[in-house]
């Protein structure tokens, strides 16, 4: 959206849509049932997905970095360390 590619997200949430019922319709037709519903929401994010991420210029790089690693695991250990206290004091 912040470069401006409304035409694309649109065609691309359009077609998701009518893929989605497309879906939808074939198995109620197939009585499928209320699967029909899932089938519908599992195709129309699976097209949104794919779409998107096929035509967006974005790529993620793998990085990673010891140091936020160790932030969180130190987080971690101090929340771990006070609710095991609180559970030994309350027993």
């Amino acid at each position: 959206q912040q470069a401006k590619r409304f035409k694309t997200i649109a065609a691309v949430e359009i077609t998701a849509t009518f893929v989605g019922i497309g879906v939808a319709v074939y198995m109620a037709y197939h009585n499928y049932g209320a699967w029909a519903l899932i089938g519908q929401q599992v195709a129309f994010f699976t097209v949104r997905v794919t779409g998107i991420c096929a035509l967006s210029p974005f790529r993620p790089l793998w990085v990673f970095a010891w140091k936020e690693v160790y932030d969180h695991i130190h987080f971690w250990r101090n929340v771990l360390g006070n609710s095991l206290l609180q559970y030994f004091a309350r027993s």
